[in-house]
């Protein structure tokens, strides 16, 4: 009780200083201050009226920003202690007189001209932050900027947006999980959203967006960086090319051929996606191996007596399962069934 009457007093003398005023009865006044009774003090004893006036103002003051006196100490960060000795630090002020630069004008010395008064006062206010008021300068600052055209009512430029061909927002009411939420919260709750088809049927009629857009094959590139560089648009139909002729035969994604390995050897394979390598279409293919290209391992009776007519897909995951082949080494279109069944699928067929 003694300590935070103490430090309400000190702060009360810090304020009534900067009034100038002179605070009378100094040493009765330490005598309080550093008196042990718990007894209530009367200022109207240690202030004269003028002083009092300014004691209420600033009781006023403290009562308005609810102060918290423990915020002026220090904290130890050490032994997690407050330090009640060390000094308040200033973290902004003044500057001194002589460090005031010099001019003259209305505002002088503390504005140069009527502009930059009105835009400090305007910061201030409203709590601009840097992007904004960088947006405003480059604003005002454009060339074809004009003053008069400024719409002076702000209603106005929410009319401004219906004209825009924005989005349609929606709204659905959804249920609110009572975990981690207080008390007083509602269950129900409305949910804005953009609906998906909305966005793509913007954008592809946008024409400013609609020629920036790509359609073409996927690419082979070293490095993947745009969307029709990854697998997912190579092999999807829905992209780029999803088939091709050549020698009159249409060739499409998913199709089985037989295709030029070597000089003297042709090869089974599947076409997976029709890609664009260095501005020249060619042919993802997916190899397909026979019996005698088996690992030992895997060389059963079972699957010897099948060799005749069945063939192996590599999984795509392993080395050189999957190769790039020109247009031009595509022999002929292959008739190749995939047989989709519960032992193929569930099991493993011991070799």
């Amino acid at each position: 009780m003694r300590r935070q009457m103490k430090q309400k007093l000190t702060m009360m003398n810090q304020i009534i200083m900067k009034t100038d005023y002179l605070i009378p009865n100094e040493n009765l006044l330490n005598e309080i201050l550093n008196d042990e009774n718990d007894e209530e003090i009367d200022y109207e004893d240690y202030f004269n009226d003028e002083i009092l006036n300014d004691i209420h103002a600033a009781q006023i003051i403290l009562g308005c920003h609810n102060y918290n006196l423990g915020c002026h100490n220090s904290f130890d960060s050490n032994n997690g202690t407050l330090n009640e000795e060390e000094p308040d630090k200033i973290v902004d002020k003044a500057l001194n007189s002589e460090q005031v630069p010099s001019m003259s004008g209305v505002f002088a010395p503390y504005f140069e001209n009527f502009t930059s008064a009105l835009l400090f006062c305007w910061i201030q206010k409203h709590n601009i932050s840097t992007q904004a008021y960088d947006e405003l300068v480059d604003i005002i600052r454009h060339p074809q900027f004009k003053r008069e055209d400024v719409v002076t009512n702000i209603r106005q430029f929410r009319k401004y947006r219906q004209r825009l061909p924005l989005l349609p927002i929606k709204t659905q009411k959804i249920h609110i999980s009572s975990q981690k939420m207080p008390s007083t919260s509602q269950n129900i709750k409305e949910m804005y959203y953009l609906f998906i088809t909305d966005i793509i049927w913007h954008s592809l009629n946008n024409p400013s967006l609609f020629s920036k857009m790509y359609f073409r094959p996927g690419q082979i590139v070293k490095r993947n960086r745009e969307l029709w560089h990854g697998t997912i648009w190579k092999e999807s139909p829905r992209f780029g090319h999803a088939s091709f002729q050549m020698n009159g035969t249409t060739y499409n994604c998913g199709e089985f051929i037989v295709y030029k390995e070597s000089i003297t050897r042709n090869n089974f394979g599947r076409i997976l996606a029709i890609v664009d390598t260095d501005g020249k279409l060619k042919v993802l293919v997916q190899r397909i191996i026979q019996f005698a290209e088996l690992p030992t391992n895997l060389q059963s009776r079972n699957r010897r007596e099948r060799s005749y007519n069945e063939v192996w897909l590599l999984d795509q995951e392993m080395e050189n399962a999957i190769i790039i082949i020109e247009l031009q080494k595509i022999v002929r279109l292959a008739t190749i069934i995939i047989l989709y069944n519960e032992d193929n699928i569930n099991t493993v067929r011991p070799p």
